[in-house]
C-alpha cells in the first residue's frame, strides 16, 4: 500500500503539469547525467558481491572481481570529481575522503574478523 499511494501521488501531481515530461526528464537525469556514477556503484558492489559469495574461498576469479572493483571505484571517482569540484579546499575533502576509506576498511576489516575470526583476502 504504501508503494502504490506514493506511485499515487507522484502520478496526480504530475499529470496537471503533464506526466510524460516530467518522466522523460526524470529518465535524463537519471540514466544521462549520472551514469558514471551508477555504473560505477553498480560494477564495485557486483565485484565485492562475487568474491563474496561465490569465489571467496576457491580462489579463483580474484583478477576479474579486482578489475571490475577498479573499473568501477574509477568511475565512481571520474563522476565525483565532476559534481563534487570545489575552487578551493579540495585538500580538505581529500583528506576527508581518505580518512573516511581508512576508518571504514578498518572498520569492515574488524567486523569480518570478529564474526568469522580470519579475514580472507
Amino acid at each position: 500500500m504504501f508503494y502504490s499511494s506514493v506511485v499515487f501521488i507522484i502520478l496526480l501531481t504530475q499529470l496537471n503539469g503533464g506526466f510524460i515530461p516530467w518522466l522523460k526528464s526524470f529518465l535524463i537525469q537519471v540514466f544521462g547525467k549520472f551514469l558514471p556514477l551508477e555504473m560505477g556503484i553498480v560494477l564495485f558492489y557486483t565485484g565485492g558481491e562475487l568474491w563474496r559469495r561465490k569465489l571467496q574461498f576457491s580462489g579463483r576469479g580474484k583478477r576479474w572481481v579486482i578489475t571490475l572493483m577498479i573499473i568501477g571505484a574509477a568511475l565512481i571517482i571520474f563522476q565525483g570529481a565532476q559534481l563534487y569540484h570545489p575552487s578551493s579546499g579540495w585538500i580538505s575533502y581529500a583528506l576527508l575522503g581518505s580518512i573516511s576509506t581508512l576508518v571504514g576498511g578498518f572498520i569492515a576489516f574488524a567486523h569480518v574478523r570478529l564474526r568469522r575470526g580470519e579475514v580472507v583476502i
